[in-house]
């Protein structure tokens, strides 16, 4: 009972801190909390209403769990065969503006003597990527120019065979939709926020032409909503989300999730671990070079 009642102190200070504080923040060490059953190996089951709590109190204080590697339980009990237990009560707990500005990932370093693994946090070197990856959005075929530039592009005659024909006409769509993005898509979320300002002192019931201007500007925003929650809802993979469930904020903390796992910050090589940038590079291209030829 007074353990359930210091969590939900330490819940309820975080709760009230995350008011005060803008700037980017971070929080790790003993949650004595796990997210999850799987969290624990041996013991008990985790009490769900427990889980739902800590879980609450993420989503209130905007906080996300850094990308870890090493050990996955951080506690132990440290007694003998059946009676061990293991639990993943320490963590590294960021905001969304600290995971904008850092590239980071937490290691889970080895009990020792202590029943409490040590957390550190280390900072990445940054990526410098040679090219972009050309990404195709649902939200486009909702342009009314979408089936037109399909259309144009692929009357456009090729000489060669038929697989060399289609690469190249791929190759020409993946330039018009680029060009369509620039035009009508960029910065969804910035159309949205400037929609959202114009609808502001239009409202006047008395005034006809407020009144044709206020309906015009609404389905414009809505559109854009819709917009913004296909764009958000693909790049975080998150499917089950309905389009009528506009939670961009979640699908925002999603996509900076899925993001921050899925850099590759070290590689196990004949048993030695890199870190280094260039090497994991180096090594990756050797590996498939060996297995599928150059």
């Amino acid at each position: 009972m007074n353990e359930a009642l210091n969590m939900k102190a330490l819940w309820s200070k975080l709760t009230v801190l995350r008011v005060h504080v803008e700037k980017p923040w971070i929080v790790l060490g003993d949650f004595n909390a796990v997210f999850r059953d799987s969290d624990r190996c041996g013991g008990n089951i985790a009490n769900q209403n427990d889980c739902e709590e800590f879980q609450n109190c993420l989503d209130n204080t905007n906080l996300i769990e850094l990308k870890s590697r090493g050990n996955k339980h951080t506690w132990t009990n440290n007694q003998q065969g059946e009676d061990r237990i293991w639990r993943r009560i320490d963590r590294v707990l960021v905001s969304e503006k600290w995971l904008d500005i850092f590239d980071a990932e937490a290691s889970v370093l080895s009990q020792g003597i202590s029943d409490h693994a040590a957390l550190i946090v280390k900072f990445n070197e940054p990526v410098i990527f040679s090219f972009k990856t050309f990404r195709f959005f649902n939200m486009w075929d909702d342009s009314k120019d979408f089936m037109e530039i399909v259309n144009r592009s692929w009357r456009v005659n090729m000489e060669g065979h038929k697989m060399y024909q289609v690469v190249q006409k791929l190759k020409r769509l993946k330039k018009e939709f680029r060009d369509l993005n620039r035009d009508s898509f960029c910065e969804i979320s910035v159309q949205v926020s400037k929609a959202r300002e114009g609808l502001k002192g239009i409202q006047d019931p008395m005034n006809a032409v407020l009144l044709g201007e206020e309906q015009a500007l609404v389905m414009n925003f809505r559109k854009l909503l819709r917009l913004e929650d296909n764009f958000y809802k693909q790049k975080s993979r998150v499917q089950w989300i309905e389009l009528c469930d506009l939670n961009t904020k979640f699908l925002h903390k999603s996509l900076l999730q899925r993001q921050s796992s899925n850099r590759i910050t070290h590689l196990r090589v004949d048993g030695v671990i890199i870190e280094d940038q260039d090497r994991i590079s180096d090594c990756i291209v050797e590996y498939y070079k060996e297995h599928i030829g150059k």
